[in-house]
């Protein structure tokens, strides 16, 4: 590209020494500077039109980086969205094939080990280190069953009659996320309630079916007592 200024300059120097005489009627000393000057404005031209392409090009290889730059973000957070759905589902597959071992624990009398399962998924989705999973009677508004995790939560002194206070599943109550069981049992309904830890609550859905674990595993329970005084009825009646 330089051969082409170099050229112009060369031209534009030896101007005068190829312009002897007028030119068209044109003195001589004016077609001199009317070619130095033609020779000028294309060198002028000719460099603005490449600067202008290079601007171009600078702004597309920066569009092109940005573009790359949001596929390589995009990426990221897909595979990463990905493996958190992964672990998800294979923590709520451990959820469902640790229900016979489960049912053996609450059998053998081992209540708190029957929900270590479920307290630990909470503590993972939710990102805190406690909560609280009470079994609520709605007709009497007494809490029949409560598992917690931690210790200071203010969301632990959250009162029955607020849990109560709406039919929404998944609501925000003084810092408090409050997850209820979609359906109820009889008048047994679930609350999952923790602190908030992040602006945004993702799959709202996952602990809606916590709830509702922990509702059945309430209810697994109550079976499993149930059975436990027949028999010592049936043993002592034997007896």
């Amino acid at each position: 590209m330089y051969w082409i200024y170099l050229a112009l300059f060369v031209l534009a120097v030896l101007t005068p020494e190829v312009v002897t005489d007028e030119v068209l009627t044109i003195p001589e000393e004016e077609a001199e500077a009317l070619l130095v000057l033609l020779f000028g404005s294309t060198g002028f031209f000719i460099y603005f039109a490449k600067e202008k392409a290079l601007i171009r090009h600078i702004r597309e290889k920066l569009r092109l980086q940005q573009e790359k730059h949001d596929i390589t973000r995009d990426l990221s957070d897909s595979y990463s969205y990905i493996g958190e759905a992964n672990r998800k589902m294979d923590l709520l597959k451990g959820l469902v094939a640790s229900l016979p071992a489960t049912l053996d624990r609450f059998r053998s009398g081992e209540k708190k080990d029957a929900y270590e399962g479920l307290s630990k998924a909470i503590l993972l989705f939710s990102k805190t280190e406690a909560f609280s999973l009470r079994i609520v009677d709605q007709e009497r508004g007494r809490v029949e069953k409560e598992i917690r995790e931690g210790k200071g939560d203010p969301c632990f002194s959250l009162d029955v009659s607020v849990l109560l206070g709406s039919d929404r599943v998944f609501r925000e109550e003084g810092g408090c996320i409050i997850v209820r069981s979609p359906s109820s049992v009889g008048p047994y309904v679930a609350y999952l309630s923790f602190g908030k830890s992040a602006n945004h609550i993702e799959d709202s859905g996952m602990f809606e079916a916590l709830a509702s674990e922990g509702l059945a595993l309430f209810f697994l329970e109550k079976s499993c007592d149930g059975l436990r005084i027949v028999k010592s009825e049936e043993n002592e009646t034997a007896s």
